[in-house]
């Protein structure tokens, strides 16, 4: 009795594994492209934002500065430094990000502090007053200070040509770094659901593509499993498994299990041509069987009559 063979390796199983890692890798690679190229544009989006709130600062600073600065020159060219001081406490006041404000003479002599007024009549010698006593048109300076970073806009105040000191005014970037610091913990979140948003996708998206393949993987191994049973039930000398062949499509398989159809018709030919003859010599053979045992017989009775008469004349007067 011929055994079954076993596949080992079944073709829908190849075709369906290979496909699913081929889809599997590209998704992976899209996805990282993608995620990588999200990540990017929020990167880029934070640091616009982080150099408009800094340009919004140096233009509010600036505008504060100028504005000051004209009333400054009025209020020290009629030596009315109390107008000034109630201006910059004011000022300092309103604006959350203004550390302090400084009016000061070429000599680094303080006029106006309003963060430490027991400096006033001092003369300031760090190298940032140093710094500002030089400046001869507006400027900035940025810098630390008790931990945390500053910018210093400086006025420089003349009049006519003489150049009488400068304004010095102190800005925080306490409340610009929470706000990058809130600006940046969004651009984690966001990237964190862009990220769990093309996981789910590339799942869904393999799991969709799984289900195609599955299916193609069975449509184009169907045939060929059903030309395997026949070879097997021919192997056995069933001829009539090419009834359980019925494949119409033109492509290669189609060709195949027509080929198979065609050598099983033409080897049962061969076998009923072969049991013909087989039987047929048999027929004869007994036949020859039967005049040889005959003969035997006829031999026999002429030997027991004392004579022999041989097969063909017995018949003869």
């Amino acid at each position: 009795m011929i055994e079954k063979p076993t596949v080992k390796y079944p073709i829908r199983w190849i075709l369906l594994v290979t496909m699913i890692g081929l889809i599997t890798v590209l998704v992976v690679i899209l996805t990282s492209l993608h995620i990588y190229s999200q990540k990017n544009s929020l990167e880029t989006e934070l640091n616009k934002r982080v150099l408009l709130m800094k340009n919004n600062l140096s233009l509010i600073g600036k505008s504060l500065s100028e504005t000051i600065g004209r009333q400054a020159i009025i209020n020290i060219a009629e030596y009315n430094f109390s107008n000034l001081t109630e201006q910059l406490h004011e000022a300092v006041l309103k604006n959350t990000d203004l550390t302090y404000a400084i009016l000061m003479d070429r000599s680094r002599i303080v006029y106006i502090h309003t963060e430490k007024p027991s400096l006033k009549k001092t003369e300031l010698v760090n190298d940032h007053d140093l710094f500002a006593a030089k400046q001869s048109k507006f400027s900035t300076y940025e810098f630390i200070r008790n931990g945390q970073k500053h910018i210093e806009f400086i006025t420089p105040i003349q009049f006519s040509k003489e150049m009488w000191g400068c304004l010095r005014l102190g800005f925080s970037y306490v409340s610009l770094d929470s706000e990058i610091k809130e600006s940046q913990r969004e651009i984690k979140q966001q990237t964190r659901n862009v990220i769990t948003q093309s996981i789910w996708t590339s799942i869904l998206f393999i799991f969709a593509c799984g289900l195609v393949t599955f299916y193609l993987a069975e449509t184009l191994s169907k045939p060929l499993v059903k030309l395997t049973d026949a070879a097997h039930h021919l192997a056995k000398g069933d001829f009539t498994a090419k009834k359980s062949i019925n494949l119409r499509s033109q492509n290669e398989v189609g060709v195949l299990a027509s080929e198979f159809v065609k050598m099983s018709e033409n080897l049962k030919d061969y076998s009923d041509n072969l049991e013909q003859k087989v039987k047929d010599r048999t027929q004869k053979l007994s036949r020859t069987l039967e005049d040889l045992k005959a003969a035997q017989t006829q031999l026999v009775e002429s030997q027991k009559n004392g004579f022999i008469r041989w097969p063909g004349s017995w018949n003869s007067p």
